[in-house]
């Protein structure tokens, strides 16, 4: 939350720094025709004793401020009821600018006093005394109205200087240059509006933040555990009532983490806790989806890990769930490479359908004949249904086109034989390619020590 507070308080900063230069500079508008500076409060510039003297208006030297510049505020230039007739200044449109500029400021200055409060943690006092935690809630409040009561305001001043500013020129008759025109302080003003509205969307996010932190629905503790494979930590997390399905501030629950770093206890114990894995609020869901719409399962390939694969096939995780992308865990795991042949074999086992296609229209045929996995292409050319060899993408390759464009020679020569009926038998008899996972080595190597033993035992 640190970097919240900081960033939102320095957006809150600028805000108010910004109107209170605005209010305080007479340069909302100039006054060409005057040389006259008009401000919310008051009018500055050499023009304006002669307006005042050119309206009988008393001028003395109180109201020189300095050899150059004199100025003089609205309640005493508009109290002659000539000026107050004709000049803009003096009107409505221009005390319904101030008014809200004045509100504006006002909740600009209160939205960072609370934010500041709530940043160091000082509590907001009450009437008993004893004071309640200051939130977000405040200043989300606060810069939500700065900017809605800022819009309105230089809307309507400048209205007000484009409709007297053609006035005064149809008057004099001149087009050539502007009578009235806004000015820096108006600039200001306008420039604090998307100021506002930023702090305002990084109150909002901070608080929803915070409230999600605080009500256990973003759980970063949780997630850590499982990244970090402490069971410990899950099972006190799940022993107190943690959300299992809790996002952590990344986007991705700890069932996410344990797939994807093959934390196989953390997956066990996760999908084990809960009465009902169809329900969120009971068990682990199997088929929760990031931001990306990966899936625990499409995360298994890249954690590499078959078991826990198998393991939530076993529970109902569903195989022909896709990402934003249309790619389901059978195109992300060929794509990956043929050596994780046995977790392909575990989606295909699994029923996964060919038929799909993603974004692009690649199927996992497509993917596997680019990567050159002739094993899990060898299964899935037994499983799908003819037609479907030859089916294009959307670009108008089929795998065999495809297996030419990547340079996968074993491949073409892979379906060059399976369409002669002999799929197993190509290049001189050899089988495909051994791309299968070290767990097969490790099977083989324990025959093996079997074997060795029976003959020890019979020598």
């Amino acid at each position: 939350m640190r970097v919240h507070f900081l960033l939102g308080n320095a957006l809150s900063f600028v805000s108010v720094l910004l109107l209170l230069v605005a209010c305080s500079e007479p340069k909302w508008a100039y006054d060409t025709v005057n040389s006259v500076d008009v401000g919310l409060w008051y009018l500055a510039g050499t023009g304006v004793q002669y307006k005042l003297i050119n309206a009988g208006v008393a001028v003395d030297s109180d109201d020189v401020v300095s050899s150059q510049q004199t100025f003089t505020t609205y309640s005493r230039f508009c109290a002659n009821e000539a000026i107050a007739a004709q000049d803009p200044w003096c009107q409505g449109l221009a005390d319904f600018t101030r008014g809200l500029t004045v509100l504006a400021l006002m909740a600009a200055v209160t939205g960072f006093a609370f934010s500041v409060m709530a940043a160091m943690g000082v509590r907001t006092p009450t009437w008993d005394g004893e004071g309640e935690e200051t939130t977000l809630v405040k200043p989300v409040v606060c810069s939500l109205l700065q900017a809605a009561l800022m819009l309105p305001a230089v809307v309507s001043w400048q209205h007000m200087v484009w409709t007297y500013d053609a006035q005064c020129r149809a008057k004099l008759g001149i087009d050539d240059f502007a009578c009235i025109s806004s000015s820096s302080s108006h600039l200001l003003a306008i420039a604090d509006i998307p100021f506002a509205v930023a702090t305002y969307l990084q109150w909002r996010l901070s608080h929803a933040y915070y409230v999600a932190r605080t009500s256990g629905r973003i759980a970063d503790g949780f997630t850590l555990a499982a990244k970090t494979d402490n069971v410990d930590e899950i099972l006190t997390g799940i022993a107190n009532g943690v959300d299992i399905d809790a996002l952590g501030s990344d986007g991705r629950n700890a069932l996410h983490w344990a797939c994807t770093l093959s934390r196989a206890s953390i997956c066990h114990v996760l999908l084990k806790k809960g009465a009902s894995l169809s329900k969120k609020d009971d068990g682990a869901d199997l088929n929760v989806q990031d931001r990306w719409g990966t899936t625990p399962l499409m995360l298994t390939v890249v954690g590499e890990s078959r078991a826990a694969a198998a393991t939530l096939v076993e529970l109902g995780a569903d195989v022909n769930a896709r990402n934003v992308f249309g790619q389901t865990a059978l195109m992300l795991c060929v794509e990956a490479g043929k050596h994780l042949f046995q977790l392909g074999m575990v989606f295909l086992n699994a029923g996964a359908d060919l038929r799909r296609q993603d974004a692009q229209g690649m199927t996992a045929l497509h993917y596997a004949a680019s990567a050159g996995s002739l094993s899990l292409l060898l299964n899935m050319l037994q499983l799908c249904d003819d037609e479907l060899v030859d089916k294009p993408n959307k670009f108008g390759e089929t795998i065999s086109e495809l297996a030419v464009l990547h340079r996968q020679p074993q491949v073409v020569e892979l379906l060059e034989n399976w369409r002669a009926g002999n799929p197993t038998t190509f290049g001189g008899d050899r089988a495909p390619d051994d791309d299968y996972d070290d767990d097969d080595d490790d099977d083989d190597s324990d025959t093996s020590d079997d074997d060795d033993n029976d003959n020890d035992d019979s020598a």
